[in-house]
């Protein structure tokens, strides 16, 4: 559990932050997947805690407790990067380069599986902020240019056709079955640890279980990366890349991440948990923790 809670307000959104670990010690950005929340870290973050270590979990916009987005919004992956370093300067944890400005220590940050691909875009974006990412089986999406007009047929029929209000589930028990369902890897425990942190009850209908995840989430973005995009994206990278591949991963093989990676100039090392489902840090945080420690000294 998080040392304490905190609502920022990024540019009239507000998205909760998860803090633990030593005041005042470097600050570790956690990133969780697609429709998990900031408390999918909250076995791994105390293993990262030391005296020169703090964590903060975010849940990313329309996930868990964090806001929607507001009418005529939506969650292209770029409002994502946007929202982090609104967040790091609200937080204070790291300021933008200027002409007058002290550099402050940059920051670390863990993504799983969306948030992995988040941590290193962010990288890229703003490297002279981030000194080192671990990529827990994940990495930037990439769709070819030849999809890109179905996305868009997509992107547009759905936004008509989702009805946005939070999907219901019977019980708790139903929400982890729902869960292995579609992760047939997951481990029972970590299953109901998601559950747990990604329903609640919903006044507006009833004060059934549902899901607190924004359904928008599912509408397929028209604002796709390319091969093209991320090999150029790649050389700003100043950051140590790490990435734990799980043992039921839909990643590459480790020479294959290689080759992917190849315009990446940054130190890159890559390791694979076997017998672990994507959600690896939820089942194996001890011997994720172990990886990072490692890594980053």
């Amino acid at each position: 559990m998080p040392d304490s809670t905190l609502d920022l307000d990024l540019r009239g959104l507000r998205i909760r932050a998860r803090l633990s670990g030593p005041e005042g010690a470097t600050p570790c950005l956690l990133l969780h997947g697609w429709l998990d929340t900031g408390a999918s870290f909250d076995r791994l973050a105390p293993l990262l805690h030391s005296k020169d270590l703090r964590t903060v979990a975010l849940d990313l916009r329309g996930h868990g407790d964090s806001a929607w987005v507001g009418a005529g919004g939506f969650y292209h992956f770029v409002e994502y990067l946007a929202d982090i370093d609104a967040a790091l300067d609200s937080l204070q944890l790291a300021l933008p380069t200027g002409l007058n400005s002290t550099v402050p220590t940059p920051i670390r940050i863990v993504g799983h599986s969306m948030g992995a691909s988040l941590a290193l875009l962010y990288a890229a974006t703003r490297p002279a902020r981030v000194s080192h990412v671990a990529l827990l089986d994940g990495m930037p999406f990439v769709v070819q240019p030849a999809e890109v007009p179905a996305r868009l047929v997509e992107y547009l029929d759905e936004l008509k056709s989702i009805p946005r209000k939070r999907r219901t589930v019977p019980s708790l028990e139903h929400a982890v079955e729902r869960l292995r369902k579609a992760s047939p890897a997951l481990r029972l425990d970590a299953a109901l640890e998601l559950a747990s942190a990604g329903i609640s009850e919903d006044p507006t209908q009833d004060h059934k279980l549902a899901w607190k995840w924004d359904p928008w989430l599912r509408v397929h973005s028209p604002l796709p990366f390319t091969d093209d995009i991320l090999d150029a994206l790649y050389p700003l990278v100043r950051a140590h890349v790490l990435i734990v591949r799980a043992g039921a991963t839909w990643l590459p093989e480790e020479t294959d991440l290689r080759i992917k990676l190849k315009t990446l100039f940054a130190p890159l090392d890559i390791h694979t948990l076997t017998d672990t489902s994507h959600h690896l840090h939820i089942e194996e945080p001890a011997r994720v923790a172990e990886l990072i420690h490692a890594a980053w000294r």
